[in-house]
């Protein structure tokens, strides 16, 4: 029977949700299931209750949510849509994570040792996650954790700060009522601080994993065990549970007392932060955590179990099965694979960001160098990493490579104190752990410091070739500008763009000799070619740079690539690209710009080469930003449907938000579905909807959106587009006549689209057209 609540929730909801039935109700809130209509998917919403709601100011509430709502982990369940119903009762929206929670999981039967510890893992992950971005918890519980088979997922980020914030402002219009033990979790959760106070902070979520953590190893809440004398008082100074390693001998004494200090009721005794938590599970280096004077005589004992829980994790999992060793010894035999995660700071503002990110791609690249060794490119890593989690293990198995190098940078002056751990991802074991302590003069020296130290433990041999580049020659200024552009070039708007191109004019200046300096400040002309600045000008300035950069290095695998694109793109001399990329792919068997190979192919005629190509780079870099960015539409020029959807899976977990929508375009451009692609434009999306509808056999239609569409590229202040691309969105219109006017244009400009007119994703249309063949026998020379 449809409920009055669930009427209204629909109401409020609106027709692209469908309510189904209510899966958990309690004294605050009740839960229902639904179903996205337009993105096919279960949803789960949760919406407080009448009596509960009229305590809170809910534009309070879902002012506070909003922050929430930024979270992005793969442990945490987002925040989807807030809102308020016609009688005033909040409500949220949020993926459907399943109806398993901890809490069924400890009533069903103890978890195996190895299995809690994981758990656990990944909870102090979301914690730390969503505290490095101003978020607290405040009523973690079992229930609140939820299990889909070995995914772990933490549910309501943010909901007791928005509750608390939305109460107290209530409360000082004249309602008395705040958030109670009920309403932010059972109260055997809530640390002593936060039941006096009312208020959580980052402490009181590190106890609460903590009395998750004990009733997790030991099957019983802690304070089960705590004498009937002690707990009757009420006294926080009296709540010390029975040690948890009297209850679960078989557990390290490490990781025994490193719980009990979580559940401390004097919280300056426990651990500093969900950070601590995690790098203390995930076996990753410890820095000296900010703590009080009143914590320095406790540390000794938290320490020590900190520095030997790593080893001691994996000393539970690995007990009794030494064929695991060996397994992964021998791995390590075959040309080992390994992701450089990117490198953290100890300092808490990002003074020292350029340079970390700078530092971390430099480390992935000198390791890459030595030819006994595969490295996952930075940008994959960087990719998942920030959009994902900062847990070593589950990023090497999301990336599918064995190892995984992690470090943390301090700069003391012009000291740099960097320590680094190579992780095996199979056992969670830090199979390389060292602290350097050098002058930032002596940074190349510390990189290789850094490979040899990998090198050797992976039993690969020393590279000397890759010490002696000419790429390094130069002043540290110009090296530091560099890095500066760099950073900055990853915003990718034009003002970033344009600041990045500035440093690396500078540093061109002090290192004119320094081929990688010329071949950056060559790809920042490329990226001013996306619509920030005339084609005809940016390849100009492009091309003096590349120049350049040529003269100085025309061996190494970079050259070699640049060269490639710029005999495709604007030689349009395709015999001479294949010819550069393969000679580069003979170099580097792991070619990162594997979709331009799989172009040049194409444009070639030879489909299933360029097939081979592209999905041999998505099985070995699958989070990799330019497979996910240029793949789909190689592939969608190819026809290939099933490929597509694969790569396209990796796409979007790539970068959901740039990937997605245009993924699902393809999808259906691929099976014909040009109803359904219709749907995914917006209003202004002229082009969108004329190629939409031109599918549709509505030529009438199409041709009044390919007007639209060129009255608002002649529109005053419009941003540069290259009339190669605008040619395209004519062609798949059917807008002949445009589009060769376009491709005209595109002509005088230089653009690298010319070098796509045998590419069927962009011009399949106009191929017959007599016109569009003698347009491309006099571009392209046959």
């Amino acid at each position: 029977m449809i409920t009055a609540l669930q009427k209204e929730l629909a109401a409020a909801l609106g027709s692209q949700f469908a309510i189904d039935e209510e899966i958990d109700s309690g004294g605050r809130a009740h839960v229902f299931l639904a179903r996205d209509l337009s993105l096919y998917r279960d949803i789960a919403v949760k919406v407080f209750s009448p009596d509960f709601a009229r305590s809170l100011d809910t534009a309070r509430f879902t002012a506070e949510l909003r922050r929430a709502a930024s979270l992005r982990h793969s442990h945490i369940i987002p925040v989807h849509l807030s809102g308020v119903t016609a009688s005033g009762l909040p409500y949220f929206t949020m993926p459907y994570a399943g109806r398993v929670s901890l809490r069924d999981r400890i009533g069903a039967s103890p978890l195996p040792l190895a299995d809690a510890i994981s758990v656990l893992r990944d909870i102090a992950a979301a914690l730390a996650h969503a505290h490095a971005h101003g978020v607290l918890h405040g009523g973690l519980q079992p229930e609140r954790i939820l299990l889909a088979g070995k995914s772990v997922m933490v549910a309501d980020f943010g909901v007791v700060q928005a509750l608390t914030a939305a109460a107290g402002a209530r409360q000082r219009s004249g309602h008395q009522r705040t958030p109670t033990s009920s309403d932010t979790g059972g109260a055997t959760y809530l640390a002593p601080e936060q039941v006096k106070s009312g208020r959580a902070d980052a402490l009181a979520d590190v106890y609460a994993w903590g009395v998750i953590a004990y009733e997790l190893l030991a099957g019983v809440h802690p304070s089960a065990t705590i004498p009937v004398e002690a707990s009757a008082d009420g006294s926080a100074a009296r709540f010390t549970p029975r040690p948890l390693g009297e209850l679960v001998p078989l557990l390290s004494p490490a990781m025994a007392r490193f719980v009990m200090s979580c559940v401390s009721a004097d919280s300056s005794a426990r651990p500093a932060s969900a950070r601590h938590l995690l790098e203390t599970l995930g076996g990753t280096p410890v820095s000296a955590p900010a703590v009080s004077q009143a914590r320095v005589r406790r540390l000794p004992l938290v320490a020590a179990a900190v520095l030997a829980l790593g080893a001691v994790a994996t000393l539970l999992v690995l007990r009794g099965k030494p064929e695991r060793r060996a397994a992964s010894t021998l791995q390590t035999k075959e040309r080992p694979v390994l992701a450089v995660l990117p490198m953290s700071d100890t300092r808490e503002d990002s003074t020292d960001a350029y340079f970390v990110s700078g530092l971390t791609e430099e480390l992935a690249a000198r390791l890459s160098r030595n030819r006994g060794l595969r490295v996952v490119p930075h940008s994959s890593v960087h990719a998942l990493h920030a959009t994902e989690t900062s847990d070593p293990v589950e990023l090497g198995n999301r990336l599918k490579v064995p190892s995984v190098l992690e470090s943390r940078m301090e700069r003391r002056g012009s000291r740099l104190l960097l320590t680094v751990v190579l992780t095996d991802v199979k056992t969670g074991n830090a199979r390389y752990r060292e602290t350097f302590d050098r002058d930032e003069s002596e940074l190349f020296a510390l990189e290789d410091s850094i490979a040899d130290g990998i090198a050797t433990t992976l039993g690969v041999p020393h590279d000397q070739s890759a010490r002696s580049l000419e790429e390094r020659t130069g002043s540290g200024s110009a090296h530091d500008l560099l890095l500066r552009a760099r950073y900055a070039s990853l915003r990718g708007d034009e003002a970033s763009i344009r600041e990045a191109n500035a440093f690396i004019v500078k540093a061109t200046q002090l290192s004119p000799g320094n081929a990688a300096i010329w071949r950056a400040l060559a790809k920042n002309w490329i990226r001013f070619e996306d619509g920030f600045a005339p084609t005809r000008q940016a390849r100009a300035d492009q091309r003096a740079a590349e120049a350049r950069a040529w003269a100085l290095d025309s061996v190494s695998n970079g050259a070699l690539v640049a060269r490639a694109r710029d005999a495709f793109w604007y030689g349009r001399d395709v015999v001479a690209a294949e010819r550069l990329l393969a000679q580069a792919l003979r170099r580097d068997s792991t070619l990162a710009d594997a979709p331009l190979y799989a172009d040049v192919l194409l444009v070639s005629g030879r489909a299933d080469s360029a097939l081979a190509v592209l999905m041999r780079a998505a099985r070995l870099e699958p989070m990799s930003p330019l497979v996910a960015r240029s793949g789909p539409a190689v592939l969608t020029g190819m026809q290939r449907l099933e490929p597509l959807r694969a790569v396209c899976t990796n796409a979007v977990q790539v970068d959901s938000a740039a990937n997605t929508v245009e993924c699902l375009r393809m999808e259906l451009r691929v099976a014909g579905q040009w109803r359904e692609y219709l749907a995914t434009c917006e209003p202004a999306e002229h082009a969108c909807q004329g190629i939409a509808l031109h599918g549709m056999g509505r030529p009438e239609e199409a041709r009044r959106h390919a007007a639209l569409l060129e009255a608002s590229l002649r529109s005053t202040g419009a941003r540069a587009v290259d009339p190669g691309l605008t040619a395209s969105w004519y062609a798949r219109m059917g807008e002949a006549d445009r589009a060769l006017a376009q491709l005209e244009l595109a002509l005088s400009a230089e653009s690298r689209y010319l070098a796509y007119l045998h590419h069927p994703y962009f011009f399949a249309e106009l191929i017959g057209d007599p016109r569009f063949e003698a347009f491309a026998r006099r571009v392209l020379g046959s």
